[in-house]
């Protein structure tokens, strides 16, 4: 799932959006595909998920007044998708061979929302790790992880041996997941001292 909600999010309709239409269509078309995969683990069937995506994206493109712009366009839309799938589910109540319980879909559903929620959290932590970096090891990452570039390309790139390479995205890793870790847990230590 694509959770960068930052940048599209913030969007002006003074200031690049011509309109209230054209922020909608942009911010829908981002999270298009991930709100259709939210659904589809909350229905057994493809079909189902994708009427249910094109009921929720008439009801979102009504209500898209009541957005605010700079929040989180998917976490608004996944619960309007949400309660159109609990609607769903009401309908085929009256079918005999019901697999799914509504508990069991609420369970998937904060299932859902929480993974979300924690891989926005971790990439913000790992944004702030980055910017910890030496500007060469940055720069070492952005040419192998932004431009997919193997490990041969990126050496033949900046002039260095392979094995150097791999051996510095290795530490730069490790340095990464460090600096994440540690501020989780001085996060989860602010928490608890609330």
């Amino acid at each position: 799932m694509n959770i960068d909600n930052s940048a599209d999010e913030r969007l002006n309709p003074a200031n690049g959006a011509s309109s209230e239409n054209e922020a909608f269509l942009r911010l829908y078309s981002k999270h298009q595909r991930d709100l259709f995969k939210f659904i589809f683990t909350l229905v057994p069937n493809h079909a189902d998920a994708d009427d249910i995506l094109q009921d929720s994206s008439v009801i979102l493109w009504q209500k898209f007044g009541e957005f605010s712009i700079g929040t989180n366009f998917f976490h608004w839309a996944s619960r309007v998708a949400y309660n159109k799938v609990r609607d769903f589910r009401k309908k085929a109540a009256r079918n005999r061979l019901r697999f799914w319980t509504d508990d069991l879909i609420d369970a998937i559903a904060e299932t859902q929302f929480a993974e979300r929620e924690s891989l926005v959290q971790q990439r913000d932590l790992l944004v702030g790790c980055m910017r910890e970096l030496a500007p060469n090891d940055r720069e070492l990452v952005r040419q192998y992880f932004s431009k997919r570039l193997t490990i041969k390309a990126v050496a033949e790139f900046i002039g260095r041996p392979s094995n150097t390479v791999y051996k510095a995205l290795n530490r730069i890793r490790k340095t990464l997941m460090d600096c994440v870790v540690r501020a989780q847990q001085r996060g989860n230590q602010a928490r608890r001292q609330l």
